[in-house]
């Protein structure tokens, strides 16, 4: 994950991509800010992978991962968002590894937007780490990985895998709106993710 100095938020997000669960039940801001009560005990600097290895082997973290696993659904929700997000993937660029979109807006192999990483980087560090926007952007790999912790704050906000999916196409503040005014919500990006996933 791209990192800025003390690869705070870097770590975090590593985290939350190795248990996706937690996002899914607690949302990517509740997440991370469970996963940073580990970290604040670790002496800089420290490495991402290094420091996300030692959270995710504490006993007390196993056990908060094994406590949302028995929220009912949970474990169901997260891995059908596991397959959603790749056929997410295709459509956005059939699993390619591109850069800026055609569009100009969007980056990356799951068509990731500003407006989303700065989302997630919000929730993630609370801005208290400054991220290179325009870096993560353009790097493919970094990119998707933020996508992802996008959908999965989507799905965690709506409740199911094709409602996030809608939003994360359409932006989320948008298909609020279209529910309280008790608007169908558009299928064709939807349409284009389950032919992509084969369904």
């Amino acid at each position: 994950m791209y990192k800025g100095k003390s690869g705070l938020c870097g770590t975090v997000a590593h985290v939350l991509l190795a248990c996706p669960i937690l996002a899914v039940v607690l949302g990517v801001g509740g997440a991370a800010l469970y996963v940073k009560s580990y970290i604040r005990g670790q002496p800089p600097p420290y490495t991402v992978e290094v420091t996300a290895q030692k959270i995710m082997a504490d006993p007390a973290f196993q056990a908060k991962v094994r406590e949302t696993e028995k929220v009912p659904g949970a474990r169901e929700l997260t891995d059908e968002a596991e397959k959603v997000f790749q056929g997410i993937v295709m459509v956005e660029s059939g699993d390619k590894e591109i850069g800026v979109h055609p569009d100009g807006v969007s980056h990356g192999p799951a068509g990731l937007t500003l407006p989303a990483l700065k989302d997630v980087h919000r929730l993630v560090c609370n801005s208290s780490e400054k991220l290179d926007y325009q870096a993560i952007l353009k790097n493919p790999v970094e990119s998707r990985k933020f996508a992802k912790l996008y959908y999965l704050e989507m799905v965690h906000r709506f409740g199911d895998v094709k409602t996030a999916a809608i939003a994360y196409h359409h932006g989320p503040t948008r298909v609020s709106r279209w529910i309280r005014q008790h608007k169908s919500l558009p299928d064709s990006y939807w349409n284009k993710v389950q032919e992509a996933m084969g369904d």
